[in-house]
């Protein structure tokens, strides 16, 4: 699967899921998701082939299954795979990522 060799990766990772269940675009995950800090890759995982949406295709739900996820959750994966935070909009994102930017900035 894509979304295991990009958590192989040394970096932490930003799980934003989108475009299940209602349509959403990518001007809208882009803007709910900007100026993240350059330690954090994001990576949008897809419910459903959309034109307007990029990221990766969850056809059968397996990711959402396993993660508990639905639309307009997020979840931050740590360098080692571990799960370090997860939540549903913006505001409590913010919030995780200054908890997180006080240690990178150590």
């Amino acid at each position: 699967m894509a979304l295991r060799a990009l958590l192989r990766t040394s970096a932490w990772h930003l799980l934003v899921f989108a475009g299940s269940t209602h349509a959403i675009s990518q001007d809208q995950i882009t803007a709910e998701t900007t100026s993240l800090p350059a330690w954090l890759e994001k990576v949008t995982i897809i419910g459903s082939r959309l034109d307007d949406l990029q990221g990766l295709w969850d056809a059968d739900g397996r990711v959402r299954h396993t993660l508990a996820a639905t639309d307009g959750d997020w979840i931050l994966v740590r360098p080692d795979g571990y799960l370090s935070a997860r939540g549903t909009g913006e505001t409590s994102l913010r919030a995780a990522l200054a908890r997180l930017s006080g240690l990178h900035m150590r």
